[in-house]
């Protein structure tokens, strides 16, 4: 068996054992799976031994060794780990780096950076508070019929957040997130409806 398939195999079997998918579920092994494939080469794993770490599963949670396997999976392009690290970096009130993922993200085309980004705008995290670039993001993704992207066009629309404050969009926005399944959404155009 060859190399890149002995490191395919390793990968596909600490995924399934990692998440219980067709095995019983063994994070401690999942990750150990995933490991060996990223020894012999498989750079998809990188992300997935990244959210171990992230996560704590299989292992002790460790964020600075999450952030080393992710920054190497977003130099790989793997949008996850991209926006994890915009995440990340957020939670740690690194503003600056935060942004700098999710621009990253955004130049690849992730709808959930778009949100994000949008949301650093909206608050002026990292960036010069703009309302109206954040609801320039906001709007792409819901365009892109991104759930998020919905909801954030209705607050928007709804607290006249870089636009005229509007209840009628808000409920559209609202209406497209609740029909494509979104509790939220759902709860929201209730109280409204029970409002009046």
């Amino acid at each position: 068996i060859s190399r890149e398939k002995n490191a395919q195999a390793y990968a596909s079997l600490g995924l399934a054992t990692l998440q219980g998918n067709g095995t019983a579920e063994d994070e401690t092994l999942g990750k150990s799976y995933l490991d060996t494939a990223v020894s012999l080469g498989h750079e998809k794993s990188i992300l997935w031994v990244g959210l171990c770490h992230l996560n704590g599963w299989g292992c002790r949670a460790d964020t600075a060794t999450a952030i080393n396997y992710l920054e190497r999976a977003a130099d790989n392009g793997e949008i996850r780990a991209i926006n994890e690290l915009g995440d990340i970096y957020e939670e740690q009130d690194d503003y600056k780096n935060a942004v700098l993922y999710y621009e990253k993200g955004v130049t690849l085309g992730s709808l959930e950076s778009y949100c994000s980004l949008g949301y650093c705008y909206q608050e002026g995290l990292g960036v010069v508070l703009n309302s109206q670039k954040a609801l320039e993001l906001y709007k792409v993704a819901a365009d892109h019929e991104y759930i998020r992207g919905y909801l954030l066009m209705a607050q928007s629309c709804m607290n006249g957040m870089g636009c005229e404050r509007s209840y009628p969009e808000a409920m559209m926005w609202l209406e497209k997130a609740a029909n494509a399944g979104n509790p939220t959404a759902m709860y929201y155009l209730g109280a409204i409806y029970a409002e009046g």
